[in-house]
């Protein structure tokens, strides 16, 4: 069964409700240090592109998380 959608009443069905708008986006490439707010992005199944692409790594932190972060500072 084909369905005619051309009417205005139809068409407002059919319309999307707006849950709310995007303010700002950032991209943090290195894994807690300060991001950058971006004026578009590329958005994938895997987040945003170039986001945590880098950490820093302590020589002698244990070898299960040797990884540096904000929560790490004294």
């Amino acid at each position: 069964m084909i369905q005619d959608v051309s009417t205005a009443e139809s068409r407002t069905e059919m319309a999307m409700k707006v849950v709310g708008r995007l303010e700002s986006v950032w991209r943090y490439p290195v894994k807690s240090m300060p991001g950058e707010a971006l004026p578009e992005a590329y958005v994938s199944f895997a987040g945003v592109l170039g986001d945590r692409l880098y950490a820093v790594l302590l020589a002698g932190a244990p070898k299960a998380f040797p990884f540096l972060t904000a929560r790490s500072r004294k």
